[in-house]
């Protein structure tokens, strides 16, 4: 296991003790060349705080907003972020990503 991998495991299994809610956010695929690889995780916490690698800045931006819905009690989410094609490239880059509906920390009733 990787460093930055056992790094989000233990992160999660901290806010779990303290009682935290978070978002487990998981980069399901990827088309073209992205700086994020499938099956890299983050964590976002309540306070829009991300732990991990997934990508830049717009990638990260529409994931907090995303992932802060999901926090306060909307449904799981598979997103799509598209980057623009340039003049030059014709296809789109773009990456699924995975927030799971759980509210981690507290337990849901």
């Amino acid at each position: 296991m990787s460093k930055s991998i056992a790094e989000t495991f233990s992160l999660i299994e901290s806010l779990r003790e303290r009682g935290e809610d978070f978002c487990l956010v998981t980069i399901v695929r990827t088309a073209d060349a992205t700086s994020a690889k499938a099956g890299a995780k983050a964590v976002v916490t309540s306070d829009g705080a991300m732990h991990g690698y997934i990508g830049g800045a717009c990638v990260t931006s529409a994931v907090k907003r995303v992932a802060l819905e999901v926090l306060q009690g909307g449904a799981p989410k598979l997103i799509r972020v598209k980057k623009k094609a340039s003049r030059r490239r014709r296809r789109r880059r773009s990456l699924q990503i995975l927030l799971p509906e759980r509210r981690y920390g507290r337990s849901v009733s």
